[in-house]
């Protein structure tokens, strides 16, 4: 494989400081002057999807390219040491704060969402079980930032299967099917917002067409080989950042989304992607050693930011700002944490390899399923008394 195709972009790291850090002050509901500044910040997320669909759609195109084939295993299995880790050690830490907080029948959803949460399923509960992101109640459900994750691992599990088929046997209308499959994707977001706008937040359908806008922006780096303009490069991440900005201050929780309206900050992340260099500018700002760091530390900081709060509700912790702001403090000081100890050392092949990590994942999976049992155990205990 020829490693220039896939060099390292600190730029994008930086993306991803900017991303989990609106997400987290918009889960903060921190109030200035009056007012939340963030009430726009849940658009995170979808930077998040557009960002993985870039990355993964590079990493695929890349390898069928030079090999004419693909690793399915060797692919799931750096989701699986990507992803997996952090969310079993979240879960684990969350356990006994939940026993201590939670009612029997809000443990047993709680439990539920986790089980959801480990098989990438938890979209699918959230909306089943009608609830409504953003409202004050679900602010105390610890996991349900989980949604995002289950919808990126079903991008994970279908899209390779669709981009090698395209691949071999439509190559040249490769970029047609995805830029196709977009547009139906935002037509049906669409249609949903205004029938039924709890699918559509949570269900992958209305989700495609943002990680498919990266998966666009891959395409075009690989094979649309365009000289880089020093004037682009300035201009370009500068309109982008502003559209992410003025989309995370402006839109609420009234805007309908994801539908039309979220082409604006979308349009802002690919221009930032497709145009950003550490050499210039918001690129060189965004590449910057303290933003990197924030951004790769991005995931622990994710998963671990919602419990925290969620659990601080719960005890009647967050009367305030300088207690939100604690909160957040914690959230980065356990993610620097978890990102030496957990998520760095599960990465790595040889200090981990895929039996000792299959054996690690298995029993702490098993665990989480003897606990599920024992709830109902206990639920059926309270009922028959």
């Amino acid at each position: 494989m020829d490693s220039s195709k896939l060099a390292y972009r600190a730029e994008v790291d930086g993306l991803r400081a900017i991303a989990v850090v609106v997400v987290i002050l918009y889960h903060a509901q921190m109030v200035f002057f009056g007012k939340d500044w963030f009430e726009g910040g849940f658009l995170g997320v979808d930077v998040f999807f557009v960002i993985s669909g870039y990355l993964i759609t590079r990493i695929i195109l890349s390898e069928l390219q030079d090999s004419g084939s693909f690793s399915f295993s060797t692919f799931y299995e750096r989701r699986a040491r990507r992803i997996l880790p952090m969310l079993f050690a979240v879960i684990l830490a969350s356990i006994p704060f939940a026993w201590h907080g939670l009612l029997p029948i809000d443990f047993v959803a709680f439990s539920k969402s986790v089980l959801t949460s480990i098989f990438f399923g938890s979209n699918f509960f959230f909306y089943l079980s009608a609830t409504e992101y953003g409202a004050d109640s679900a602010l105390l459900k610890p996991f349900l930032h989980t949604w995002s994750l289950g919808v990126e691992e079903q991008f994970y599990l279908l899209f390779p299967l669709l981009a090698i088929a395209a691949y071999r046997y439509f190559r040249r209308y490769f970029l047609w099917i995805v830029v196709f499959l977009s547009v139906l994707s935002l037509m049906f977001a669409q249609v949903m917002e205004v029938r039924d706008p709890d699918m559509n937040f949570y269900l992958p359908f209305s989700r495609f067409w943002e990680l498919a806008v990266g998966a666009i922006l891959a395409y075009r780096e690989l094979y649309f080989k365009t000289e880089k303009s020093y004037f682009l490069g300035l201009l370009m991440p500068v309109l982008g950042v502003f559209l992410i900005a003025a989309s995370v201050l402006f839109f609420d929780g009234k805007t309908p989304h994801p539908g039309f309206y979220t082409i604006i900050p979308i349009i802002g992340v690919a221009l930032v992607i497709g145009f950003a260099t550490v050499d210039v500018g918001v690129g060189r700002l965004l590449g910057s050693r303290s933003l990197v760091g924030v951004g790769l530390i991005s995931y622990s900081a994710y998963l671990w930011h919602f419990p925290i709060f969620a659990f601080a509700r719960m005890g009647g912790n967050v009367e305030g700002n300088y207690d939100k702001l604690l909160l957040i403090f914690s959230t980065f000081l356990l993610s620097v944490v978890s990102y030496f100890f957990i998520e760095k050392p599960f990465r790595n092949r040889f200090s981990m390899p895929i039996k000792r990590l299959i054996g690690i994942l298995g029993v702490v999976g098993g665990g989480d399923r003897c606990i599920y049992v024992l709830l109902h155990i206990f639920r059926w205990t309270l009922v028959a008394i």
